[in-house]
């Protein structure tokens, strides 16, 4: 009997576990998107994918606030509100959301680089920084964060979504699209405008 308790113990202490693994939902050139259930209405979001780019090339794509419109999915504005330092900023975005009001988000980013070589680039909403506009939803939650590591192919990219929340009303069928494509078309873009910068260099030569 006891051989059978033991078994039962440890089925049942690995439930909780199982329930939290990662959810793959989008495999598509190269980009992995995962999702995991956080304790929150929004799950949180993995991105995984390797970029044929070097470290300082990716690393200031993503510090390079202005150029947010070109690949960040449904971001229609951005600008710096305050620099801090080289690796230390708060900016503002505006994103478009289709039959709804557009979000806007006020963030702080910050980069640091470990000892191994790898860059963290955190992002945490900061949603009373600056006054609201009217006809806008300030996003009140979005804690992100990028990790950058040089692999023999490039950079490898993991860039998680630990939560988020929207903010106001918004249908749920538009939530599901919005948090799996979102974060792929966004690393897409990404992929698409450092590898372009590599062969337009390679031309060059």
């Amino acid at each position: 009997m006891r051989i059978f308790y033991y078994i039962f113990c440890m089925i049942l202490f690995a439930q909780p576990a199982l329930a939290q693994d990662w959810v793959l939902h989008k495999q598509e050139d190269g980009i992995l998107v995962y999702t995991k259930a956080n304790g929150t209405d929004y799950p949180s979001i993995k991105v995984v994918g390797v970029v044929k780019t070097s470290m300082s090339a990716a690393v200031s794509l993503i510090m390079n606030v202005e150029r947010f419109p070109e690949w960040i999915y449904k971001c229609r504005a951005a600008r710096v509100l305050e620099k801090r330092s080289d690796t230390e900023l708060i900016h503002y975005q505006v994103n478009s959301v289709p039959f709804a009001k557009d979000r806007d988000m006020v963030i702080h980013l910050v980069v640091k680089e470990d000892s191994l070589g790898d860059v963290m680039i955190t992002q945490h909403a900061l949603p009373d920084f600056i006054g609201f506009e009217k006809d806008l939803v300030r996003i009140p939650v979005y804690d992100a964060e990028w990790r950058l590591r040089s692999v023999p192919d490039g950079i490898e990219v993991l860039y998680t979504i630990m939560k988020a929340d929207p903010g106001g009303d918004l249908p749920k069928r538009l939530i599901n699209k919005a948090m799996i494509e979102g974060p792929f078309q966004t690393n897409s873009n990404m992929k698409r405008i450092l590898e372009q910068n590599v062969v337009a260099g390679e031309k060059a030569r």
